[in-house]
């Protein structure tokens, strides 16, 4: 039997057939990591298929590839994180137009509340001390972990936990200051729909 390093030689010159022998060969691997990461038949086969494209695409580079097992799975694994990305920022986004359409079935005076409240909360983030803010938007904004939050800023886990307690604090201690100017932006608001 053919090695695969024979075949991945064999691959970077263009051989259809051996390129097939080496999807044969990888296909239910991959798949079954795929489909344990990521819970569903349907992505571990686009997975898949992506992974050999993406092969295929860069064949020429298999000749110096020393692992070509390897190789086939560092593909398959960056397809896959690529595909969540996209399907984070694809769910990002879905919330957002929520969001919107669900402002639109407030009312006006509703409307203008929510988004008063909104600037005392975006106020209030804006006042944070650089660091407090950074770990409290990566973690509530853009989502991240606290070890992922720590990793980007180069701290570690208890400090980030430090930080966002004490930007929540500080959030809620400046709405609590700031409160009464939404209180009379809603007597203000109220009076005049009701002259």
């Amino acid at each position: 039997m053919i090695s695969t390093r024979e075949l991945a030689v064999l691959v970077s010159q263009g051989d259809r057939q051996a390129f097939n022998q080496l999807y044969q060969r990888f296909y239910n691997p991959v798949y079954s990591v795929m489909l344990q990461y990521t819970k569903n038949a349907e992505d571990a086969e686009d997975i898949l298929q992506l992974t050999f494209l993406r092969l295929w695409e860069k064949r020429q580079e298999l000749i110096r590839v020393e692992a070509p097992e390897d190789w086939i799975f560092i593909i398959a694994r960056n397809e896959f994180l690529n595909k969540f990305r996209k399907r984070r920022s694809e769910d990002s986004y879905r919330r957002y137009l929520l969001q919107v359409f669900s402002e639109e079935s407030q009312s006006p005076e509703e409307l203008l509340i929510t988004r008063q409240k909104e600037e005392l909360v975006q106020k209030a983030i804006a006042a944070l001390p650089d660091r407090q803010k950074e770990a409290f938007l990566l973690n509530r904004h853009n989502g991240f972990t606290y070890e992922k939050v720590a990793a980007t800023m180069n701290v570690s886990k208890e400090t980030v936990k430090e930080h966002i307690s004490r930007a929540l604090k500080a959030i809620k201690s400046y709405l609590l200051e700031n409160i009464e100017s939404i209180k009379l932006f809603i007597l203000i608001l109220f009076f005049f729909i009701f002259l």
